[in-house]
């Protein structure tokens, strides 16, 4: 039997067996994995974020709801396109509703602010999520 008809064989044995990556590009397969450094540069904004976002919020912000903000969370997701950072009220005493609409109203402002102290060419997305207030509930803030 000569080569071409092994290679024959063995991609007719092939063929024949149905897999979940059957039809999908090796190219674009690849895209999805994150690498070392990918990873890494995720976890460099996350930290950058959570230090830069209390100092913007203690000492620029207009808003006096926002100053008493504190950061409980900074992730990175949809590939780096979105910052979700979640929040919550030190003192707890203002009502949800005036907290969350502060922040809509101030979402712009604060992407602006950490664009300018992260000296990067394109800054992701905010998405604020408020959990309200957690300092009299035994749950440690930042």
């Amino acid at each position: 039997m000569n080569t071409s008809n092994r290679w024959r064989d063995v991609a007719a044995q092939l063929c024949a067996q149905w897999r979940a990556e059957d039809g999908i590009d090796p190219r674009l397969e690849k895209r999805g994995r994150k690498t070392r450094s990918s990873l890494h540069q995720d976890r460099r904004i996350c930290r950058e974020a959570e230090r830069i976002l209390p100092l913007i919020l203690a000492s620029e912000a207009a808003n006096p709801l926002l100053r008493d903000l504190r950061i409980v969370s900074v992730d990175l997701l949809d590939n780096g396109r979105l910052l979700h950072i979640v929040l919550t009220d030190v003192y707890g005493s203002d009502p949800d509703s005036q907290v969350e609409h502060a922040l809509a109203g101030g979402q712009s402002w604060l992407r602006t602010e950490l664009a300018r102290n992260f000296h990067r060419k394109r800054m992701p997305l905010l998405s604020l999520e408020y959990v309200g207030g957690l300092s009299g509930k035994g749950v440690p803030c930042r």
